[in-house]
């Protein structure tokens, strides 16, 4: 989603900054048109408006027309607007998952160290290179020597960082979660980086190499290994043998549904057997769903016989019995063992 996300971002961005020249309808629906786009690709283009706002409180030079503003506020919703009536619609589904599996707003701790880490995760996100000129760009404008728009873009990118670096702390984030506070980083970046172009070269470098060798390493992802004897692709091996072993032992006890109750499991076993026979179904939440699984795809409560069930904690009723265990030697799943369980459909609470 970041990948859809970002050029709208990076469009909104240029308009607005069109906008702070003169007063233009044009830039202004352009900029509203990509905020709403952006918003719609993945919520973190919320990060976008909030930037703003505290920029145009503090630099005169961020501020647009009241007109202009106005437009853009207006086409922004306009183009949002599906996705909020759906979050309406729906019980703010969306917003209540941020909030609570996120954010863990009410839950959470404070963690100094998962901070650090993550803000040390940046250097590859950004790059080390690139990260280190946008702090050489922050010393810049301290010394009033930072190229124009400096402060405007330094607090796109500082207030997305500090809120990331916030949120790690109390109840961690991942990497990518301040990927937006880099359009405007890079141009800062490389504005500093432009007096040493040797530097900005060799980034340059750095960066295509890892663009080109990281398709060609997911190639072999079932190879290539870490010093650690950890595969490089991990993350992406072995949902596809779990849904394929899944489904050949649901058609060996004669059973044409399949529930799960982890979302990753679920994901896979819809796409991996999405031309079968088989029916997939989550377990029925308990309360709020917690994904889109629970919410669209729950098992119904007039389901009838038997279902195998597929979970890496207990038996879910005594009616439950065994079929089978499965362990993965490599991938995602190698340090959690799964069971298969053949058990009566109304083995499962229906969702109140």
């Amino acid at each position: 989603t970041d990948t859809v996300m970002l050029p709208f971002f990076a469009l909104a961005l240029y308009a607005w900054l069109r906008l702070t020249d003169e007063a233009s309808l044009k830039w202004a629906v352009i900029c509203g048109i990509a905020m709403g786009g952006g918003f719609l690709s993945k919520y973190a283009l919320i990060y976008l408006p909030i930037s703003l706002t505290l920029a145009v409180l503090v630099i005169p030079a961020a501020r647009i027309a009241w007109r202009d503003a106005l437009i853009v506020a207006i086409s922004a919703a306009l183009v949002a607007a599906p996705n909020i009536w759906w979050n309406i619609s729906n019980g703010g589904t969306t917003v209540r998952h941020i909030a609570e599996d996120n954010a863990r707003i009410g839950t959470a701790g404070i963690d100094p160290a998962q901070a650090l880490e993550f803000l040390a995760s940046q250097l590859a996100v950004f790059g080390p290179i690139l990260f280190a000129s946008l702090a050489a760009a922050l010393i810049l404008l301290a010394r009033r020597k930072a190229p124009a728009h400096s402060g405007f873009l330094l607090i796109l990118s500082a207030t997305v960082l500090c809120l990331m670096t916030v949120q790690a702390a109390r109840a961690g984030a991942n990497a990518n979660w301040a990927v937006t506070a880099y359009i405007g980083g890079t141009i800062l970046a490389v504005a500093v980086l432009a007096a040493k172009p040797w530097l900005l070269k060799a980034s340059l470098a750095l960066h295509l190499n890892i663009a080109v060798l990281f398709p060609l390493a997911f190639v072999f992802g079932d190879s290539l290994r870490l010093p650690n004897g950890q595969l490089l692709a991990q993350r992406y091996v072995g949902p596809v043998a779990l849904s394929t072993t899944i489904a050949e032992t649901a058609r060996a006890e004669g059973l044409g549904t399949i529930v799960a109750e982890r979302r990753g499991v679920l994901a896979d076993l819809f796409h991996t057997l999405k031309d079968s026979d088989l029916t997939i179904r989550a377990i029925p939440p308990k309360g709020n769903p917690k994904n889109y699984y629970q919410q669209t795809f729950p098992l119904p409560p007039d389901q009838t016989g038997d279902v195998l069930f597929v979970t890496s904690g207990n038996a879910p009723c005594p009616a439950a019995t065994t079929v089978t265990d499965y362990q993965a030697t490599s991938g995602i799943y190698r340090h959690t063992p799964f069971t298969f369980f053949r058990v009566p459909a109304n083995c499962f609470p229906s969702a109140p």
